[in-house]
């Protein structure tokens, strides 16, 4: 679907080709709207930082909601809107493409699209699991698709500390262009080269900590799987884990779901039907013994487990002769 947007002008201070202004809502401002306002596009970059309250931002692909502490980098020619709620404050900063050069120009297409040096597969997982997503709709408006920070490209968030070591800089930025002293213009591109190099830390420094999340998580997940084949007959104590790990037994359930697509005891469960199936089919042992074989030691509940998982009682199985013994 074409999506129709205007291009919006900005009134250049002065000609460093940076621009900075703050934003505040106005009184009487604060209802999200139901359907996408009007995009508009530019020619320069411009990041934004919330500052207080929140905002609704629009793009081609769907609307997210900001919270004090989002920046974002949005590039030259991407449509987008942004609509203040009541008591919302935005700082933002415009500069033109051509005044950033060198390796700074380059490390501008990482930040807005996320480039990580040898980010792997984990990492990029762990991102969809560390992305804030607020649903915003209210009741009754039209389907509109909501973005996470995952698809907002170019998006961070900043913690306490590092938004009280960015702001100032942005602060400075807006000194200089008001105060205009000696040599003003070149003191902004300084503190903007400034800006966008604690960014880019930033957000590496951010994905350096998902690394070792996820690393972490993926470790504790693969020793237990590990420990699940090696000895179905024993018990897993699943909350016995979680506490080993130092988290509640409702974040490790989460955090097993997402690595395998089921629930732990789902997962022990279907692993122990599995397992039995082939029991039944390779050996002469009676269905309850199997059922013990793998850990589930009433021969009732194994039963009907069984069939849940499989839609068959275990002795449909059993009576039927293995392919070996056919032969």
């Amino acid at each position: 679907m074409t999506v129709h947007t205007s291009y919006m002008e900005r009134t250049i201070p002065d000609a460093s080709g940076i621009t900075l202004e703050h934003e505040t809502a106005a009184p009487g401002r604060g209802a999200a709207p139901a359907s996408r306002p009007p995009l508009h596009q530019h020619h320069f970059y411009e990041i934004t930082l919330v500052l207080r309250g929140s905002c609704e931002f629009f793009s081609a692909q769907g609307r997210m909601s900001l919270i004090p502490g989002d920046l974002l980098l949005v590039p030259p020619d991407r449509p987008h809107a942004c609509c203040l709620q009541k008591g919302a404050q935005l700082c933002r900063c415009q500069f033109e493409t051509q005044i950033i050069s060198g390796i700074l120009a380059a490390s501008l297409q990482d930040m807005v699209y996320w480039n990580i040096p040898q980010a792997s597969a984990a990492e990029k997982r762990m991102r969809e699991l560390k992305a804030f997503e607020e649903d915003a709709r209210a009741a009754g408006s039209p389907p509109l698709l909501h973005l996470s920070v995952s698809g907002l490209q170019g998006m961070i968030h900043l913690t306490h500390a590092e938004l009280d070591y960015l702001y100032p800089i942005l602060q400075s930025i807006a000194r200089e262009q008001e105060e205009r002293h000696f040599n003003f213009e070149q003191m902004k591109l300084f503190r903007l080269q400034e800006l966008l190099v604690l960014i880019r830390r930033i957000q590496l420094s951010q994905f350096q900590l998902i690394s070792r999340e996820a690393s972490w998580k993926e470790d504790m997940i693969n020793t237990v799987l590990a420990e699940i084949d090696r000895d179905l007959s024993q018990d897993i104590d699943f909350e016995g884990i979680a506490h080993s790990q130092g988290i509640t037994l409702s974040y490790f359930r989460t955090i097993f779901k997402e690595a395998t697509g089921m629930p732990p005891t789902d997962y022990l469960n279907r692993v122990r039907i599995l397992r039995a199936l082939e029991l039944l089919q390779t050996s002469d042992a009676p269905v309850a013994e199997i059922g013990r074989k793998v850990g589930i030691y009433d021969a009732n509940y194994f039963s009907r487990l069984f069939k849940k998982v499989t839609g068959y009682p275990p002795r449909y199985f059993k009576s039927i002769p293995a392919k070996g013994k056919e032969e």
